[in-house]
């Protein structure tokens, strides 16, 4: 994850990703989670989070994952792609 590797080279402070995607830092020590940019708070085997809302935000993210593929590949291979999903 581009965004946590600056963040553990000390090339930014802080930095925002979503949190399945930095757990492996999280549990590695390398990165601390501070807050969850959602409505609740995120309570797992890792994460002990506050909510944004928790500090009084009247906002929060929803994150959405997509999957991609690159432009202009043949609808044929999308479909095939798409089934095996």
């Amino acid at each position: 994850n581009e965004a946590l590797t600056a963040v553990i080279s000390g090339e930014v402070d802080f930095a925002t990703t979503h949190a399945s995607l930095a757990k492996e830092f999280v549990k590695a020590g390398n990165a601390k989670a501070v807050v969850a940019f959602d409505e609740k708070k995120l309570v797992d085997d890792v994460y002990n989070l506050d909510s944004v809302v928790d500090h009084g935000y009247d906002t929060w993210m929803i994150n959405t994952c997509a999957v991609f593929i690159r432009a202009g590949t043949d609808q044929a291979i999308i479909d095939k792609n798409y089934q095996a999903l």
